[in-house]
């Protein structure tokens, strides 16, 4: 399991994080950098096992440890049109003065660190350097400090990267697993779900009747048992009331739970990035999906590492994992604190957004926000750009209940601002307040 991560120079992230839960759950809004994150440690496992196949020997020394090539088109998790795409601003170059003008080589640094099975902690530093929009090299950093242990310990590390449901095909041959693997890894979930369902039948049938039983639970489905035809095709198909289907014919949200599901028993032991699990799914199954991947983390001794601006997985992690709150500087927030438990009253998202925006604005309801809106933006008013992202918390004509949210967010942040705006709540009320 992963238990550090830090990144310099990826995209816009610079991170520096410690965690020692199962359970990780990246959380903030839309392009913070979350799935970035999971990309960062996806591109840190395919560069170190694209290292070790050229440059790993047991006779070798740390200062021959040189540069290997990486071509765009194998990263599969990362799909970009040129990899300067991947640095910081597009910036693969710095202007040094040591006497006289030269340029020098901006390196991508990704930096794990990590604890095996049997309680071994390791740590690895990899860098990456640009050559041109088709390649780069990666190369062992501090090579002085890095044993051949850390090396072999992070390579027992099975770390992949699982997109969110593509659609399904509508058939499906079967696949060695590391054919599967690279076919996730370039986001074809799609072609690889029936061969996920088969691996997990054949090799652990108890696996498969817990995947049916959750299933049929959450769906009212059964699932039938996975048949290979002597094609080579795969077919699955479920039962509803009297009736047989074709598996093609579930919902996204099903087929994204059973790609889970299936996945983690397929790879017990292994660190799953996901990304956005909540994809397809309402609210009860967001939370039951996060619980049961929780559970099995914890049981088959794997890490989940998940992306999501889901509040229903935001509430559920709560005491549960390590939250990574991606607003301003990624940083891990305490969620045994008493603060953020009294805050867990009103949802958890409000941690977040009161850590965004700053302020807060109490309404009785959501046309008061709409009026307020309209006439700022009539009179031109220096506040209508305060009011298109507001943190709007309403609370009909009680205030009471704005008064008992804002200090418990006031007990988090100490500097934040609030306003309440009521259209007319009577003597009595405005006594009480």
């Amino acid at each position: 399991m992963l238990t550090q991560i830090e990144v310099k120079n990826f995209k816009k992230l610079e991170l520096n994080l410690s965690f020692e839960n199962r359970a990780i759950v990246f959380v903030g809004p839309n392009n913070s950098g979350k799935t970035s994150a999971l990309q960062a440690i996806a591109f840190w496992e395919y560069g170190l096992k694209k290292w070790v196949s050229q440059r790993l020997e047991k006779t070798s020394k740390a200062s021959k440890r040189t540069g290997v090539v990486i071509n765009r088109k194998d990263i599969f998790d990362i799909p970009v049109p040129s990899l300067k795409i991947l640095w910081k601003d597009m910036n693969v170059r710095e202007l040094t003065r040591n006497g006289k003008l030269s340029t020098k080589n901006l390196l991508i640094e990704i930096f794990l660190k990590g604890k095996s099975t049997d309680n071994k902690n390791w740590e690895l530093s990899l860098g990456f350097d640009f050559a041109n929009s088709e390649a780069c090299y990666v190369r062992l950093l501090n090579e002085k400090n890095t044993s051949t242990n850390d090396i072999n310990l992070a390579l027992k590390e099975n770390i992949i990267y699982l997109p969110p449901m593509s659609g399904l095909s509508s058939e499906e041959y079967k696949l060695e697993m590391g054919t599967i693997k690279t076919f996730i890894g370039q986001g074809k979930t799609a072609d690889v779900l029936r061969n996920l369902c088969w691996y997990v039948y054949k090799e652990n049938e108890k696996q498969w009747y817990n995947l049916v039983k959750i299933i049929e639970n959450m769906f009212g489905i059964i699932l039938k048992e996975p048949i290979l035809y002597e094609t080579g095709r795969i077919e699955i198909k479920y039962k509803e009331g009297k009736n047989e289907f074709d598996i093609i014919n579930l919902g996204r949200g099903a087929h994204q739970v059973i790609l889970l599901l299936s996945y983690m028993y397929a790879n017990n032991g292994t660190i799953i990035l996901i990304d956005e699990p909540d994809a397809h799914l309402e609210v009860l199954r967001q939370k039951e999906i996060f619980r049961f991947l929780y559970n099995e983390a914890l049981e088959n001794n794997s890490q989940i590492i998940i992306a999501t601006h889901s509040e229903a997985i935001l509430n559920e992690s709560l005491g549960k994992a390590d939250i990574i709150a991606f607003t301003g500087k990624p940083h891990l927030v305490k969620s045994a604190s008493p603060v953020l438990k009294s805050l867990a009253q009103f949802g958890f998202e409000n941690y977040l957004f009161a850590e965004q925006n700053g302020w807060v604005i109490y309404l009785e309801g959501t046309t008061d926000l709409s009026f307020l809106q309209m006439f700022a933006k009539k009179l031109n008013h220096p506040v209508k750009n305060f009011l298109e992202k507001p943190f709007a918390y309403y609370v009909a004509n009680q205030p009471q209940k704005a008064r008992e949210h804002f200090f418990a967010l006031k007990d988090a942040f100490p500097e934040i601002k609030g306003i309440a705006i009521f259209d007319n709540l009577g003597e009595e009320k405005l006594k009480n307040f």
